[in-house]
């Protein structure tokens, strides 16, 4: 017998089509200290496994460096509500707010889980209602977000035609290169192009997809987040960084080094430069997120650890007021395009927050 609905929380835009859910920077707030805790924890232990994802692991929305596999790519659920395995990570180091009623409970229950062997069994075919989080995500949109998500939307708009087009001529090209033509007219009414060799369909109509071939135009920017964190194309020569990482003796450098995972400097140790043939996690990849977790860092900034990068004005400025934050992390970005600017590519010198702020209680429980 099936029980009522359960109560989706916590799931963010995934793309710059979506207006229904809101992003993470749109619903930082305070919450007491303890009050969070309580929340982060109850939603580390507070569920059993509902699904595995069928699209691989999350991602951090502010590009903080942490790993996707952190993330995790599981759903869990109290009986009553459903979230994502990586909401706690947003509650507890990015402080964001989630809906009261749902904080009311995580304070009130205690967590099925005690951390130890199999998560119980609550789910049974139950169903899953998103009203409660996709009008409460509305009630706390930025309009300025908004309006930036929606010109992103228009400008891919444009773009995406072209892209569709590419990759159905591309299809076509390996079509023909593989198969070759064979007699006769294809059997696609009006048609009367020469068919592949064994088939009756013609290379235009076999390389047909219904799949969005330009999907990727609608992605997510990270500036378009609010985020000083690197994207892929923006580390231009990563090869010569991770040399430099792994064994130059200047002070940024080696400072870097001190802080990154083993497995990382592993890995770029064993790299040869070559990006082809690579599996899953690849230097490149594991670069970006040393560099995305370099960008939070409240203690980049020495004035001797970079007495010798060349910095400029605005970099120079920015660290001689004692930034915190959003103004902390564009410090530390520009401070890594100075060090590096051969081989990291420069971003504008300003990207909007999107950070709304709100407040729930006024002091420790």
């Amino acid at each position: 017998m099936r029980g009522p609905l359960l109560r989706h929380i916590g799931y963010w835009i995934n793309d710059v089509r979506e207006e229904t859910l809101c992003a993470p920077q749109e619903v930082v707030g305070f919450l007491p200290p303890k009050i969070r805790t309580r929340v982060a924890d109850y939603l580390d232990r507070g569920g059993n496994e509902v699904m595995l994802a069928q699209g691989g692991t999350s991602w951090c929305r502010f590009c903080c460096g942490i790993e996707s596999t952190a993330m995790g790519s599981q759903e869990w659920s109290d009986g009553h509500w459903v979230w994502p395995a990586g909401l706690s990570h947003y509650v507890r180091e990015h402080e964001v707010m989630l809906p009261e009623e749902f904080i009311r409970d995580a304070q009130a229950k205690h967590p099925f889980w005690d951390g130890a062997g199999k998560r119980p069994e609550l789910m049974s075919g139950r169903g899953v209602d998103a009203t409660l989080w996709e009008t409460w995500c509305a009630s706390h949109r930025s309009p300025a977000f908004v309006q930036r998500l929606r010109r992103a939307r228009d400008e891919a708009d444009v773009r995406a035609p072209a892209v569709r087009e590419a990759a159905w001529q591309a299809r076509i090209r390996e079509a023909l290169a593989t198969r070759g033509l064979g007699s006769g007219n294809c059997q696609f009414a009006g048609c009367r192009e020469t068919p592949l060799a064994g088939m009756r369909i013609c290379a235009r109509h076999y390389a047909w997809s219904p799949s969005d071939d330009a999907s990727s135009c609608y992605q997510l920017d990270r500036r378009l987040l609010g985020s000083f964190a690197f994207g892929y194309d923006e580390i231009g020569d990563a090869y010569s960084l991770t040399r430099k990482l792994i064994s130059s003796a200047d002070p940024v450098s080696s400072f870097i080094r001190g802080r990154s995972k083993a497995g990382s400097l592993q890995l770029w140790a064993d790299w040869n430069g070559s990006e082809e043939n690579w599996q899953g996690y690849t230097p490149r990849t594991s670069l970006m997120n040393e560099l995305d977790a370099v960008v939070y860092w409240a203690g980049l900034w020495d004035e001797r650890r970079f007495a010798g990068v060349v910095l400029r004005d605005e970099t120079r400025r920015m660290a001689g007021t004692t930034p915190s934050g959003h103004d902390l992390r564009r410090l530390n970005r520009w401070l890594l395009e100075d060090a590096y600017p051969s081989e990291l590519r420069r971003i504008g010198m300003e990207v909007v927050p999107i950070l709304s702020g709100w407040v729930v209680g006024d002091g420790e429980p």
